[in-house]
């Protein structure tokens, strides 16, 4: 805050709310010593996309400008397609 500083980004995929909310206070704390105006802002996590199994178990090496799809489809993992665990993501829907 002697920096500069007016906001405080959290990232809550991190760590737990024990952890956050002493964050927290301490932030609210040196806030009102210093008499400043002191933001947080909390970065809350999207959905979780995965990759599913490639053939064979090992990673595959991609080409610049190589076609290659991700589909929602449970298929075996190529070096031209793989499945993502996120159903919803062709259809273009909020998580």
């Amino acid at each position: 805050m002697e920096a500069g500083v007016d906001v405080f980004r959290l990232n809550l995929s991190h760590g737990d709310q024990a952890g956050h909310q002493q964050v927290i206070d301490l932030i609210r704390k040196i806030s009102v010593e210093r008499s400043v105006s002191t933001a947080i802002l909390a970065d809350l996590q999207g959905p979780k996309i995965r990759l599913g199994t490639f053939r064979g178990g090992e990673p595959v090496q991609l080409e610049a400008n190589q076609r290659f799809v991700l589909t929602t489809q449970d298929v075996e993992g190529t070096t031209q397609m793989a499945s993502i665990s996120y159903k919803a993501l062709p259809r273009g829907q909020a998580w």
